[in-house]
């Protein structure tokens, strides 16, 4: 009987082990069905975006304003992992601006970067993005941005690795991330 209980409790121990090991987890093989039936929509009045279970939108600042507490709503940030908005300090994580039609976007420049790569233009949710990667104070980057001068233009900068975890642009939920931004 002990034997029996010893091992039914080490199963436990490597399944809840197993479990812990989530952060890292590369979700290719992950259906879009299963990530949209566990995401929430976050909506910052001006775009709203869906965020998958194990990631977290939060706020930002409007810098420009004169109420320390002002948000952009031309801006979100998106953490993997992340429960406070420190955590992007060690979590993989994004920041989505966007620009309406009255707004111009200047195509990010790979050159402030070490080592860039520009990517092939891709199609994510019905937009061509384009793009590149590259490090930032030695951490992997991706930057992609979309549309043109007098519509409706985004821009994502994606630290890709981070101390507590990564993540890649072929991750089935950075992609339903990117898929379902929509001006609201």
């Amino acid at each position: 009987m002990k034997k029996l209980l010893a091992a039914v409790l080490a199963i436990a121990m490597l399944l809840a082990l197993a479990a812990c090991g989530g952060d890292t987890k590369d979700l290719t093989s992950a259906s879009s069905e299963d990530i949209a039936a566990s995401t929430t929509k976050y909506d910052t009045t001006k775009f709203s975006v869906d965020v998958p279970a194990g990631w977290k939108a939060f706020k930002m600042t409007d810098m420009f304003s004169s109420d320390s507490d002002s948000t952009d709503p031309t801006k979100v940030e998106i953490c993997k992992g992340g429960e406070s908005e420190l955590d992007i300090l060690s979590h993989p994580y994004m920041i989505i601006y966007y620009y309406d039609k009255d707004s111009y976007l200047s195509a990010p420049s790979s050159e402030w970067y070490d080592e860039p790569v520009d990517l092939e233009p891709m199609e994510i949710g019905g937009r061509t993005w384009n793009g590149f990667t590259a490090k930032s104070i030695g951490y992997p980057i991706a930057t992609l941005w979309t549309g043109e001068e007098g519509e409706d233009q985004f821009q994502i900068s994606i630290w890709l690795e981070m101390s507590e975890g990564k993540i890649a642009l072929t991750d089935a939920d950075v992609q339903a991330i990117i898929a379902s931004i929509t001006v609201d």
